[in-house]
């Protein structure tokens, strides 16, 4: 009989960035939201849905009180 030894690995990634922030107060999340592209936004939509088992109603919340700051600055900018 063959005993079987379990062994662990754990994998990680780390990644330099090319220029480090500064401080908290240099992330301007404006400026950010500007960047991400809508696979990222769908991916996080997704995921908070299927994660959390909730309604889309609530879903929709949840992504409403994250990027709050940011849906006021588009209404404003786009008179939406």
């Amino acid at each position: 009989m063959v005993d079987f030894v379990q062994n662990s690995q754990t994998k990680t990634a780390v990644r330099e960035l090319a220029s480090p922030i500064s401080s908290v107060t240099a992330f301007n999340p404006i400026e950010v939201s500007g960047a991400l592209n809508s696979d990222t936004v769908e991916a996080l939509i997704g995921a908070i849905f299927i994660d959390s088992k909730s309604s889309m109603s609530d879903v929709k919340n949840c992504i409403s009180k994250i990027f709050a700051p940011e849906l006021c600055e588009m209404e404003k900018r786009y008179h939406l």
